[in-house]
């Protein structure tokens, strides 16, 4: 697809100048006429401009044209239909030799214009292949980005839940704590408890001895009261 600016009549007009200037057509010299054009928008319509002919081939001299005019004065004297035919077999040979140079020229011209589009091809490859290489480093660094923040994010929430397991071991600490300062509040009850329950069973034989010696002091207190 040609680029925007570059036209087809573009192309034939520089074409037509640098054969007007009898300068070779090629992309590179196209180019250069131009000021602009990529090889693989420019190549398709030059290949296109010499398929319909040049016009220097068209204005070649047919061979079988003839002009004593054309005959060099010392020539002239060997006769003129001798000098003809020896004018037309030499203007013949330079004939095919123009058109065998004009054949290889364009065989080369072509050649090398294939080489140049193979070439603006790879480059071409090449800048796609650079232009995808850079969306995957864009694409890597949004997933790097994407995994930092991810990462950041996971290392606030385990900050957080190590603080959350911190406190609910303080708080299972306090519990136990507590738990045995309860076991130790318990145990020292029943120390207490003991020892009084010691006490009273130190006691109750002198409680059983008071009543005893209560219950004589009675009946000796009732007996003198009924003898008097």
């Amino acid at each position: 697809m040609s680029r925007p600016g570059v036209t087809r009549d573009d192309v034939f007009a520089a074409c037509e100048a640098l054969e007007a200037r009898g300068a070779a057509i090629t992309a590179m010299a196209v180019r250069t006429e131009l000021g602009t054009g990529s090889f693989s928008t420019l190549l398709p319509w030059i290949s296109e401009y010499r398929g319909r002919g040049s016009k220097s081939r068209a204005g070649t001299p047919a061979i079988s044209e003839f002009s004593p005019d054309q005959i060099p004065p010392g020539l002239a004297a060997l006769g003129p239909e001798f000098i003809a035919r020896i004018w037309r077999e030499a203007l013949s040979l330079a004939a095919g030799e123009i058109q065998t140079a004009q054949a290889r020229m364009d065989e080369e011209i072509q050649a090398k214009d294939q080489a140049i589009l193979e070439k603006a091809a790879q480059l071409e490859q090449a800048r796609n292949e650079l232009a995808a290489a850079r969306d995957e480093i864009a694409r890597q660094k949004t997933e790097i980005e994407t995994l930092r923040e991810t990462t950041a994010k996971r290392t606030a929430e385990s900050a957080l839940l190590q603080e959350q397991s911190l406190q609910k071991e303080t708080e299972i600490q306090k519990l136990r704590d507590s738990k045995l300062q309860g076991e130790h509040e318990r145990a020292e009850i029943r120390e207490n408890l003991a020892r009084v329950q010691a006490q009273l069973g130190a006691i109750q034989p002198q409680l059983e001895a008071l009543r005893a010696r209560n219950e004589r002091l009675e009946e000796r207190l009732l007996s003198r009261l009924s003898e008097s």
